[in-house]
């Protein structure tokens, strides 16, 4: 369910480095979500509820390895993880707050990460693309792309 903590799942990690099977990924120090978009981040910790994840304490992870590249991961080395409790908001919400905070619209993008965080559906469907964030997350196996998934390189 988008927006609510599911049970265990597979998911994709994307990485520029390569990771062993049966590391259990967390949140880089300083976190995945801290760089250049600091007001960005600072405006959706703002409008976080409580119980869902904070963004920089996240590991950032996709359902389909093919959206790796579109919802911003590395694509060096490609994972499928399982992650207890994953988290989905819709991505095109948050590059709706991006775009209306470049506009100086600071209501609409407060709004934006509302919607994010609430799961609901952005407008677009053709827009839309859902990140998962969790907690943590084990490397089960590479994600070949020409071997298919589960097979190591």
């Amino acid at each position: 369910m988008v927006g609510a903590g599911v049970e265990a799942m597979r998911l994709y990690h994307g990485s520029y480095g390569e990771i062993g099977i049966g590391t259990v990924l967390t949140a880089r120090a300083g976190g995945y979500a801290v760089s250049a978009d600091a007001d960005l981040e600072g405006l959706f910790e703002r409008h976080r509820p409580e119980g869902c994840i904070p963004r920089r304490e996240a590991v950032f992870l996709v359902a389909d390895p093919d959206l790796i590249d579109a919802a911003g991961g590395y694509t060096d080395f490609i994972y499928e993880v399982e992650a207890d409790a994953p988290q989905g908001h819709d991505l095109a919400w948050y590059t709706e707050a991006q775009s209306r905070m470049e506009d100086g619209d600071m209501d609409g993008a407060a709004e934006a990460a509302r919607c994010y965080w609430a799961g609901a559906p952005f407008p677009d469907s053709d827009s839309s693309l859902t990140e998962f964030l969790a907690r943590s997350a084990t490397v089960m196996a590479e994600f070949g792309e020409d071997c298919g998934p589960g097979i190591r390189r």
